[in-house]
C-alpha cells in the first residue's frame, strides 16, 4: 500500500511545526535508514511513497516525543489538516454543510492513499462513526494521526467542541468516532 508524498511532507512539516527543528531530526534519526534514505531527497507530492513509511515515523514520533503513547500523533495530524487544507481550502470547508464535509473526508482518503475506502457508517445531529477499511500495515500511530486530521477538517468547517477518536485499531482496520457541535 503506498501514500501520496503531500501526506509525508505534511506530517514531517507537522512534526517540526509542533516539535522544532531538533524534534524532527530525533525522530528520524530512529527511523530505521531503508525508510529515511527513501525520503531524504526531495518528496515528490503527487509520487506514492509506501505506507511503512508513514508507520516508521509515527514509531519515531511514539517513541522519542510520546514517551511510548501513539497518541501524540494527533496533534501532528490535526496540524496536517491544517497545512494541507489552510488557505484557500479553509475558505471551501468553511461554505461547505456539514454532510458534505464527510463526503470530503472520504474522497480526501481517495486522494491520499492508494488502497482502502473510508466511509461513514452513521452520521447524525453531531456525531459521525467512520470506518476505514482495505489497507495493511497501518499502526496506532497513523490511525491517531487521522483522527486529528478529521477533528481539524471538521473545525475549519466550523464545529464546536470536537472530538474525534480513534476506537478500534487494527494493521488492516479502523473505526473513527467524532462528536461536534455544529
Amino acid at each position: 500500500m503506498d501514500q501520496k508524498g503531500t501526506a509525508i511532507k505534511s506530517l514531517l512539516a507537522s512534526i517540526e511545526r509542533l516539535h522544532g527543528p531538533d524534534g524532527l531530526r530525533k525522530v528520524l534519526d530512529v527511523v530505521p535508514r531503508e525508510w529515511r534514505e527513501k525520503i531524504e531527497g526531495p518528496i515528490l507530492a503527487v509520487g506514492w511513497y509506501d505506507t511503512r513509511i508513514v508507520g516508521a515515523i509515527h514509531v519515531g514520533v511514539r517513541d522519542v516525543l510520546g514517551g511510548g503513547d501513539f497518541r501524540v500523533s494527533k496533534p501532528i495530524g490535526r496540524e496536517g489538516s491544517r497545512i494541507d487544507f489552510g488557505g484557500v481550502y479553509r475558505l471551501l470547508l468553511r461554505a461547505v454543510q456539514y454532510d458534505t464535509i464527510w463526503d470530503r473526508i472520504e474522497r480526501a482518503w481517495e486522494a491520499y492513499n492508494s488502497h482502502g475506502q473510508a466511509r461513514w457508517i452513521s452520521r447524525r445531529h453531531g456525531s459521525a462513526i467512520g470506518v476505514v477499511s482495505g489497507v495493511e500495515g497501518f499502526n496506532d500511530g497513523q490511525w491517531w494521526s487521522i483522527a486529528g486530521r478529521c477533528e481539524m477538517m471538521l473545525e475549519m468547517a466550523g464545529a464546536k467542541g470536537t472530538s474525534v477518536e480513534a476506537i478500534e485499531m487494527a494493521h488492516d482496520h479502523a473505526k473513527i468516532e467524532a462528536i461536534y457541535v455544529e
